[in-house]
């Protein structure tokens, strides 16, 4: 029986590995959900910045069909956009990159407290263990030290 597992792998052994993988990635799954309860404050401005992305998205889309649909009415407003004065562009880019640059800040503290709190357990990869070779050379299963 030793020899038949060098070639082919034990199914028991391997569906508990699979079930471990498993139940480890619902874990890891489960305490990204698991965050204090936010206030009526917070809960508005996270659901306006999901809105962001996608109303400009659709904004972008009605333009183009406003363009096809009317071109003169859209040339009309086009003349407007190239009224504005550099400086309020220069404002307004300002302020896109610093709102940018904020939300790239605050999701970049979580992943490092995150990473940190990983290396100090000792794990490594968000909470999964270090993977380890199928099978050392000397014939011994998986999880085992070869040495």
């Amino acid at each position: 029986m030793q020899t038949f597992e060098a070639f082919r792998e034990n199914s028991e052994n391997g569906a508990a590995r699979v079930s471990d993988e498993k139940r480890a990635a619902l874990a890891q799954f489960a305490t990204k959900f698991q965050a204090a309860r936010l206030g009526a404050f917070d809960r508005i401005i996270y659901g306006l910045n999901r809105l962001l992305r996608p109303m400009l998205a659709l904004d972008t889309l009605g333009l183009l069909v406003s363009a096809m649909a009317s071109s003169v009415w859209f040339s009309s407003r086009m003349v407007g956009v190239a009224l504005i004065q550099k400086p309020l562009w220069w404002l307004m880019g300002a302020i896109v990159s610093i709102y940018f640059w904020a939300r790239y800040q605050v999701k970049r503290q979580a992943f490092l407290t995150l990473y940190r709190a990983d290396r100090a357990n000792g794990t490594s990869n968000f909470g999964r263990q270090t993977p380890r070779p199928a099978a050392c050379f000397d014939g011994t299963a998986r999880g085992k030290l070869c040495g």
